[in-house]
């Protein structure tokens, strides 16, 4: 996997709207070095630790790698904006039913209630420092995140943390 991989960007069928997946079977723990061992120099800059674990060591999903990779690099993006005066970053893996959930658990400045409430109802403008922002980031991973038959979840509080989730089916749960 090249760095150019990690910033690829999402095709898109324009006739109907549709991101175009190229599943394969994943090994998500494998996916998740990667993803860290690409990051750790931003992390080291920024004095972050972060720690990986996948229960069970092995999960097996069918995704487009690539997208999925989009969806982390965002969840990255937001996390190291939280975290300006260094701290950490979980990022965990577990098996759910017959999904696989990677989560990003932060300690950072958290989300104020009002842009919180905003996420959960799938809106992506906020204002932050008196300057409106909007989010297409977070818009595109949920997209990619449906487009797999998953779905995105984000539980914060204000200057305590964030933990930003995307469940995503299982290869035995796909009906491809």
């Amino acid at each position: 996997m090249s760095h150019a991989t990690l910033h690829r960007k999402t095709e898109v069928d324009l006739n109907t709207s549709e991101i175009i997946l190229r599943k394969s079977p994943v090994n998500i723990r494998d996916l998740l070095i990667y993803f860290r061992d690409q990051h750790l120099h931003s992390l080291e800059i920024q004095n972050i630790s972060m720690m990986l674990q996948t229960i069970p060591d092995k999960i097996i999903a069918m995704i487009d790698q690539e997208k999925v990779l989009q969806i982390l690099n965002q969840f990255m993006e937001n996390a190291l904006k939280a975290l300006p005066d260094g701290g950490y970053i979980d990022l965990k893996a577990y098996q759910q039913s017959n999904c696989v959930i990677i989560s990003f658990i932060d300690n950072g400045l958290g989300i104020k209630e009002e842009n919180l409430n905003k996420i959960k109802m799938g809106l992506t403008d906020f204002i932050i420092d008196n300057k409106m922002k909007l989010g297409v980031g977070l818009f595109i991973s949920r997209w990619i995140a449906q487009a797999h038959g998953g779905k995105i979840m984000v539980e914060s509080v204000e200057r305590q943390g964030s933990i930003v989730s995307v469940c995503l089916p299982l290869e035995n749960s796909q009906k491809d």
